[in-house]
């Protein structure tokens, strides 16, 4: 019998390979069914029992919240951290869920002061 919690696979179980596996069908699950929804980047962790989509902090802040929320909504995750640093004017947020056994977890990281680039 595992002591691993619910949220946690059981590593013991099955080897890493298989986890990696799973989580790249769950990716191409995700990435099938919400193809409309704005590119991000994706990384399946090691050993490869969860997901981790990012949102990239280098488009305008506007743009970054809504592709987070948009994926956010989604993949119905919950919202479990949001933190703003006032000196340097950024916020992170973090958004997670269990799906089909693994964790995925969706991050962004907003710069209040971005500007454009002189072209």
């Amino acid at each position: 019998m595992s002591t691993q919690p619910p949220c946690q696979p059981d590593r013991e179980a099955a080897p890493p390979a298989r986890w990696q596996r799973s989580a790249a069908a769950e990716l191409a699950s995700i990435l099938r069914d919400h193809g409309h929804l704005p590119a991000i980047d994706w990384t399946i962790t090691s050993p490869g029992a969860a997901l981790r989509g990012h949102v990239s902090g280098l488009a305008p802040p506007a743009r970054v919240l809504e592709a987070f929320q948009t994926w956010q909504a989604a993949l119905a995750l919950d919202q479990d951290y949001s933190r703003t640093t006032a000196g340097i004017a950024t916020t992170w947020l973090r958004a997670a869920a269990i799906r089909n056994h693994l964790r995925v977890t969706l991050t962004a990281t907003i710069f209040e002061n971005h500007h454009k680039p002189d072209r």
